[in-house]
């Protein structure tokens, strides 16, 4: 089931952003070191803090996840940088290598403590280094793809036989949740990026902060 959802995810994040892939995809194929070649070096380059975490710390994040104090602590947390990322004040800086990293970062540091937002923190971080808000939620989206991929491919391995989806959980099921997670994933996407564009994350902060006060009670 996990593999399923991750790849509609990935599928969303594809629809959505297809223009820019492919964008990608023709640069790389030119064989330069041009402006997509570059992009995609910094998506790499920030990817390599969060596959570390999936690699080698994935049985510390399983006991993390078990702790309720540190569950409310991250949505605190999210809170806040949600807030900070709307009242931050927009700026062009270039996104650099050394940025692409410290976003990747938090990335990995959100795929460890549950409660703490992939996407809030990653934007919300990329605003704070300069990045305006376009390209900060469209390098959110791209950067996490390559992992959503690269993560749906392990869990295939590590399937004994090929028939053991299927054997676990009914045909319907699966079918209806690989339909039903790509639409999902391109409205929350699309709204994402239209609420960040318009400073409207408040709302998500005050989410974050009420649901961890109401299972604090």
């Amino acid at each position: 089931m996990a593999v399923i959802l991750h790849l509609g995810t990935a599928l969303s994040t594809i629809v959505v952003f297809r223009n820019t892939i492919m964008r990608i995809l023709q640069g790389l194929a030119q064989l330069k070191w041009n402006q997509e070649t570059i992009l995609s070096a910094k998506i790499v380059l920030s990817m390599i803090p969060a596959a570390f975490v999936g690699l080698f710390l994935e049985d510390l994040a399983s006991e993390i996840l078990s702790n309720l104090i540190v569950v409310g602590s991250s949505l605190v947390i999210t809170s806040s940088m949600l807030l900070f990322a709307d009242l931050k004040k927009e700026t062009s800086e270039e996104l650099t290598f050394k940025k692409s990293f410290v976003i990747g970062v938090i990335q990995s540091c959100a795929a460890l403590l549950p409660g703490l937002s992939r996407s809030g923190s990653t934007i919300a971080t990329s605003l704070a280094l300069g990045i305006n808000r376009e390209k900060a939620a469209s390098f959110s989206f791209l950067m996490v793809l390559p992992l959503i991929l690269g993560s749906s491919a392990r869990i295939l391995l590590k399937l004994p036989k090929p028939g053991e989806i299927a054997v676990q959980h009914d045909p319907l099921i699966l079918f209806v949740a690989f339909t039903a997670s790509p639409i999902s994933g391109i409205v929350a996407c699309r709204m994402m990026i239209a609420l960040v564009k318009r400073t409207k994350l408040f709302f998500f902060s005050a989410y974050c902060f009420s649901w961890n006060r109401c299972n604090s009670l």
